[in-house]
């Protein structure tokens, strides 16, 4: 154990001028946060907070708990929802407690390396400091920090190790730079410490000035030229983009002329011509002929339609979610040609002048000459989610006033994106697509987070103007820190792995300078105080020779004491084995001397007592260490669920056959776990032994079922035993460590908190008792794959 820490009353005001110290420079430190702003450089609340722990004691920790949680939660307070709120709390309390325990664990390494002096005046110190204060300790938050960022969904996954790297090495010359520092003000042996305010302080605080100022600086270089990079790629991606569209719309426009100049253009030329282009362009849902039809010309096109083979055709419209046969009115614009025609069935004879957003297109089409583009919409022949646009183009003659039909292309929004932009062009980006209606509101019609291939938190963001035929979209390229993590250089981690290293360097040399110089005026003070000591030191030692004599023969006398000692412990511990035979022999022997016969009894009852109370402890002892789950030291492999615990049921069978219970398992043969066997294995042991213990009175025979289900994610596995169940009143209880309803009576109350131990710490999963069922019924929730 280290050496205990010099008496000193940690008071609230101590704690609450940690808290206030660590809040200030937290605050500062702040300033020097890499992007994507979750790390620092620099953190000088390490140091503050190690110096208070190393000066003042263990107790001051709730002071660093409270300062780091007022430094996070003031850095991203969110209150709009309840799910916010608990991560704007809980995410703070998690980083405080990881500074808490940091400055915990480096005083306790400290102090057992180096015991209550902080003198670092010896090299063999001063490397001990560097290292367990430095490199060791700082792991303890980088770990616990960037883990509670990643878990909330603060730092990408593919950011991590950046993160903790710099978390870690932020820490780390926080601690070298201004642990020290404190020390030159408040550490004691104060003649040695004074004199370094100047000597090592100092020379560090301006280090601290120099770092600060060159990552500042470099910070800003890798900021604008990340800047730079995502601008580059967003000009290229909306470059890309616009040709592609412009390359879509050039098909309608050519469809469009071939059937201005074509007369009469029959379904099957309409056919050949559009595949070529359709196979090359996968955005196009489908490209339509629509012809304008009056009211007179109904029922002879629907008729030359069925003629054509396309029984049951008729003009049609959506009523609600069903489509209908189109109502009577003076104009029609029914969809006669469609390719390709394979899944596009259902829209053939659909009337696009049934729909206002669809004919408010054609009448622009008509009335300007140009493509006209509608709203986003869910189209008639499309079940999926995916957002699509009806691009028209009139059909006419130069003699013609009114269009004779017009030429639509249904093209599918998210297909066109797919066929510019390739995954590579994606990668740590994300695009979004708005539309202004006609009225000048924007929607939102597009966005490639919704897929998974989003940035994970905006960084960078660029807009652009996309005009599709008579319409203008707007595109957004978004980085996150998908895109930070990809293009950032070494050239900010590397002046702060160099800095980390200077100053350990330049910090260890001054301390040993100091230290030296200390221990060479110390060594002059002993000298001088020897030489004045030796005359009286000469006078004493006839008196010391006296001394040495009396304490030889102390020595002898000791010798000879041990002896008697040792025979005498002998003899005592043959007294203790002869009672034993003793007993045995007075159980042959009727001897009239009761009194007799009652003390050994006695004596052996006693060591009865004894043995199952050590028994007992022993049993205990072993409960204890099932509590304390180890879930990393176990093996993680594949298993098919019903053999394995079919593989169980037979390993325990001498635990039941005589029970006259009967064990039914429904478990399907296909359930395979990735998991912990050797864990899913206590937990049935554990959950058998609660029923044959708590289930069932004596002579009692029952019905215990284990059965098991399995989606794709999961498996629940639900064991139950036709026992006498749970009383409502402990139900609540029944997980609690050592609660039984059998104290005294062979139940120790940790089988089921064992369980739900081994359960949710080893196995990733859940546990519930089912307060509904007759009997007692448990359901356990596993994960399919524990690795995944």
């Amino acid at each position: 154990m280290p050496p205990s820490l010099p008496p000193r009353a940690v008071t609230p005001a101590l704690i609450l001028a940690t808290a206030a110290a660590y809040f200030v420079t937290g605050r500062l430190g702040l300033l020097l946060a890499i992007p994507p702003g979750y790390a620092t450089a620099v953190w000088p609340p390490s140091g503050v907070a190690l110096a208070a722990a190393l000066l003042a004691g263990y107790r001051v920790w709730p002071g660093v708990l409270l300062g780091s949680f007022l430094v996070n939660v003031s850095t991203g307070f969110d209150s709009s929802t309840t799910a916010a709120l608990t991560r704007s709390l809980l995410l703070p309390l998690a980083i405080g407690g990881g500074a808490a325990l940091q400055a915990v664990v480096g005083t306790w390494l400290i102090r057992r390396a180096l015991g209550p002096s902080l003198a670092l005046d010896k090299v063999g110190d001063i490397v001990s400091f560097i290292f367990l204060g430095a490199v060791v300790s700082c792991c303890v938050n980088a770990s616990i920090g960037s883990s509670a960022l990643l878990l909330a969904g603060q730092v990408a996954a593919n950011n991590y190790a950046f993160t903790w790297a710099t978390w870690w090495a932020g820490d780390a010359i926080g601690v070298l730079i201004f642990t020290v520092f404190l020390f030159g003000f408040f550490a004691a042996p104060a003649a040695i410490w004074r004199p370094r305010r100047l000597a090592v302080s100092l020379p560090l605080a301006l280090l601290f000035a120099g770092m600060t100022f060159l990552f500042v600086l470099a910070s800003g270089w890798e900021v604008e030229r990340q800047r730079a990079e995502f601008d580059r790629r967003a000009e290229a991606l909306h470059r890309n983009l616009r040709l592609a569209t412009d390359r879509y719309l050039e098909v309608i426009r050519s469809v469009a002329n071939f059937m201005a100049v074509g007369g009469e253009v029959s379904r099957a030329e309409f056919s050949a011509f559009v595949s070529r282009p359709m196979a090359r362009e996968t955005g196009i849902q489908a490209l339509e002929w629509v012809p304008r039809v009056s009211a007179e010309e109904r029922a002879g096109l629907e008729a030359q339609a069925r003629a054509e083979g396309l029984d049951g055709f008729v003009f049609s419209e959506r009523a609600g979610d069903a489509i209908v046969a189109a109502a009577e009115r003076s104009i029609y614009y029914p969809v006669y040609y469609i390719e390709p025609y394979a899944d596009n069935e259902q829209a053939l004879g659909f009337d696009l002048g049934s729909d206002p957003t669809r004919r408010e297109a054609l009448n622009a089409a008509a009335v300007r000459s140009e493509l006209a583009v509608t709203d986003s919409l869910q189209l008639v022949q499309d079940q999926s989610d995916q957002r699509a646009v009806l691009v028209a183009a009139a059909v006419r003659t130069a003699e013609q006033r009114e269009p004779r039909g017009y030429v639509v292309g249904v093209l599918r929004i998210a297909d066109m994106l797919e066929s510019a932009l390739t995954p590579a062009r994606l990668e740590g980006v994300s695009l979004r697509l708005l539309e202004y209606s006609k009225r000048g509101e924007r929607a939102l019609i597009l966005d490639t987070a919704a897929g998974g291939g989003a940035a994970d938190e905006q960084a960078l963001l660029r807009e652009f103007a996309l005009p599709v035929g008579d319409r203008q979209w707007l595109l957004q390229v978004v980085a996150g820190q998908g895109f930070i993590a990809g293009s950032r250089s070494l050239l900010p981690w590397g002046l702060l792995l160099g800095g980390l290293l200077f100053n350990g360097l330049l910090g260890a040399f001054l301390l040993m300078v100091t230290g030296e110089t200390y221990r060479a005026h110390s060594n002059a003070r002993a000298l001088q105080n020897t030489l004045s000591q030796l005359e009286a030191t000469q006078s004493q030692l006839v008196e010391a020779e006296k001394l040495a004599s009396l304490g030889r023969m102390m020595s002898g006398l000791a010798h000879e004491l041990n002896t008697p000692l040792g025979v005498a412990l002998t003899a005592t511990s043959t007294v203790s084995n002869k009672a034993q035979i003793v007993q045995e022999q007075l159980a042959d022997i009727a001897a009239d001397d009761k009194r007799l016969q009652r003390t050994v009894h006695l004596i052996g009852d006693g060591a009865r007592i004894m043995q199952r109370n050590l028994e007992r402890a022993a049993q205990l002892v072993h409960s204890f260490k099932e509590v304390a789950v180890d879930r990393a030291s176990e093996e993680i492999r594949v298993i098919d669920l019903k053999t394995y615990i079919e593989e169980i049921l037979d390993y325990l069978r001498p635990m039941y056959k005589h029970s006259g219970h009967d064990i039914e398992l429904d478990i399907a043969a296909d359930i395979k776990l990735r998991t912990i066997p050797g864990s899913l294995s206590q937990v049935i042991t554990n959950l058998l032994e609660n029923s044959l213990l708590h289930g069932f009175s004596p002579g009692e025979k029952g019905k215990i079922r284990i059965t098991a289900v399995a989606d794709n994610g999961s498996a629940t596995l639900s064991y139950s035993d036709s026992g006498r169940g749970v009383d409502p009143m402990v139900r609540d209880k029944i997980f609690e460590p050592f609660f039984t309803t059998r104290r005294g009576k062979g139940g120790s109350g940790l089988g089921l908190h064992v369980v739900r131990n081994i359960v949710t710490a080893q196995l990733g999963g859940d546990i519930s008792l089912d307060g509904d069922a007759s009997g007692a019924r448990f359901v356990i929730r596993l994960p399919r794959d524990l690795s995944a």
